[in-house]
C-alpha cells in the first residue's frame, strides 16, 4: 500500500463511471421472508476511466516522458493490483464541518497502584466505572503470597467514550479478589474521519486524508492532535472524562484503489494510443 498518487492526462474522456458496491448474504424461508446481512460496512467503490488519446512521440523531448509511458510505468510499478495507491476523484475530495463520530479511548500503558489482596493468578479483572462499549481487562500474571498483584496481563484495551480517569479501581470478574486493586493508566484517545454525501447521511470511513486543517469541539478550533494518514485516524492529546462535545473537521481526501491485473493499451494512430476502460476499485480497511 503505497502513498503515490494516480497520474492525471488530458486525454480523459467522459464517460466516468462511479459505482458504490454492497455485499449482503439473503436466506428465504418457504414461506418467503428474507433474513439478510451485511458483509461490508463501508462500500467499495469502483471507478471506470476511459481514455480517448495518450500520445507517444519518443524522441521528442518535450513529451518525455510521454503519456502512455508514464500511464504503463504507474500500471506497472503497482505490479497490477498488488499494490494500492491514491485517487484524487475531483467531484468528492473534501468537506467543510464534518461532524465527526464520537471519539473512542483505549488503555495504552497500565501499572499496579494499590496491588488490593487476594488476587492469584489467571484471576480475570476489569476497570470499574467510565462509558464504553468494552471494558478494558487484564488477567492477572503474577501476585504476592497475600495476592497483591505485581503483573497483569492484557486481554482488551477498552473502548470508552468516557474514561474513568488515569487512577481507577479494578474489580474481580472471579476469584476473592479484595477489590481493592487500583491501576494507574495513560490512554490513547482517537476519532475517525468520515464523510457524508449529505448532511445527516450515511458516515463513511476516510481511510486517505489529503490534508487535515481543522478540528473542532462544539466551534472551537483544537490544537495538538496529529493525524495517520494511512487509516485516517486522529488522535487526540487528551481522552474525555466528562461528556463530549460535537467534533468536527475540515479536510481533503483521496481514495485508496487498485488497478485490475491486466490493462490494454490501443494504438489506433501512429504515436496515439486509448485505453477503453481504466476499473480501479477501492480498498477498505
Amino acid at each position: 500500500m503505497s502513498q503515490r498518487i494516480y497520474p492525471v492526462f488530458r486525454g480523459l474522456a467522459f464517460s466516468l463511471t462511479k459505482t458504490p458496491n454492497w455485499a449482503s448474504r439473503m436466506q428465504r424461508a418457504v414461506s418467503g421472508r428474507t433474513l439478510r446481512t451485511s458483509d461490508y460496512v463501508n462500500p467499495v467503490w469502483t471507478f471506470k476511466l476511459i481514455y480517448a488519446v495518450l500520445h507517444d512521440f519518443a524522441w521528442c523531448s518535450y513529451t518525455s516522458p510521454t503519456e502512455l509511458r508514464t500511464m504503463m510505468d504507474f500500471f506497472n510499478s503497482s505490479g497490477g493490483a498488488f499494490d494500492a495507491f491514491l485517487l484524487d476523484d475531483p467531484s468528492d475530495n473534501s468537506v467543510t464541518g464534518q461532524p465527526l463520530p464520537a471519539a473512542l479511548s483505549s488503555v495504552a500503558t497500565v501499572t499496579v497502584n494499590n496491588p488490593g489482596t487476594n488476587y492469584f493468578s489467571g484471576d480475570q479483572v476489569f476497570l470499574a466505572g467510565g462509558t464504553y462499549t468494552a471494558p478494558a481487562a487484564w488477567t492477572v500474571a503474577s501476585s504476592t503470597g497475600l495476592g497483591g498483584v505485581t503483573a497483569l496481563s492484557p486481554i482488551n484495551p477498552g473502548a470508552y467514550s468516557i474514561v474513568p480517569g488515569t487512577s481507577a479501581v479494578a474489580t474481580t470478574t472471579n476469584g476473592p479478589g479484595d477489590g481493592t486493586l487500583t491501576l494507574n493508566l495513560t490512554w490513547v484517545t482517537t476519532v475517525q474521519l468520515v464523510r457524508q454525501l449529505v448532511p445527516g447521511g450515511f458516515a463513511e470511513a476516510i481511510i486517505a486524508p489529503r490534508t487535515v486543517s481543522n478540528l473542532y469541539f462544539g466551534a472551537a478550533p483544537q490544537s495538538g492532535w496529529s493525524v495517520d494518514y494511512t487509516t485516517g485516524l486522529v488522535t487526540l492529546p487528551n481522552p474525555f472524562f466528562s461528556a463530549q462535545p460535537a467534533i468536527s473537521a475540515d479536510f481533503d481526501y483521496y481514495f485508496r484503489v487498485y488497478f485490475p491485473d491486466a490493462l490494454d493499451f490501443e494504438e489506433f494512430a501512429h504515436g496515439y494510443y486509448q485505453i477503453r476502460q481504466v476499473k480501479l476499485t477501492s480498498v477498505v480497511l
